[in-house]
């Protein structure tokens, strides 16, 4: 029991700031990049074993997120309770539809998602070296997502029935359309 206690005290959830967060100090904010609020990092260190893959959890999102870039450069392994806390993770973002970004996952971490199917589940686009290729790629998935928006807001697509030649006069309104 004290080991897990441990165990998951050594994993760690940290979400990243932003420039224009109130409490970032000018030294900091030299060293930080500028990335848009639909955009969310959050850093994971430690193993992720029993209790401690709990801390997953943690990563949250608000309404203005389309992607999150978790990047786990100092995770050197994971149990299959981090697998289950990542899948619910997965779930959630897919119900929001939020693309999920991988940065820096090591060889073990790697191997178990792997196997668990959780790469192709996500994505393996979604998986990258380095936390720049990670953000440049969440940047441009957020541009093409508004690129897509414009485009729908400039040229709607013919969401009215036909059904005035029937005469049916109140079907001619608008179908709303989501994304």
């Amino acid at each position: 029991m004290l080991f897990m206690k441990r165990m998951a005290e050594t994993a760690d959830v940290t979400a990243w700031k932003y420039l224009d967060e109130p409490d970032v100090t000018p030294g900091e904010a030299e060293k930080l990049r500028d990335i848009p609020h639909t955009i969310r990092v959050f850093e994971i260190s430690g193993p992720l074993f029993f209790a401690a893959a709990d801390q997953i959890l943690q990563i949250n999102s608000d309404k203005a997120t389309r992607v999150i870039v978790i990047r786990m450069r100092s995770v050197p392994a994971i149990d299959a309770s981090a697998m289950k806390s990542l899948r619910e993770l997965a779930d959630r973002a897919k119900k929001k539809k939020i693309t999920l970004v991988f940065s820096h996952v090591n060889e073990q971490p790697m191997s178990v998602m792997v196997k668990d199917g959780f790469t192709e589940y996500v994505g393996a686009q979604n998986f990258h070296a380095n936390i720049v290729e990670a953000l440049d790629y969440a940047e441009n998935l957020v541009k093409i997502v508004l690129f897509l928006l414009h485009l729908l807001y400039e040229h709607p697509p013919n969401c009215y029935n036909n059904s005035r030649e029937k005469g049916i006069g109140a079907q001619d309104a608008p179908v709303p359309f989501y994304i």
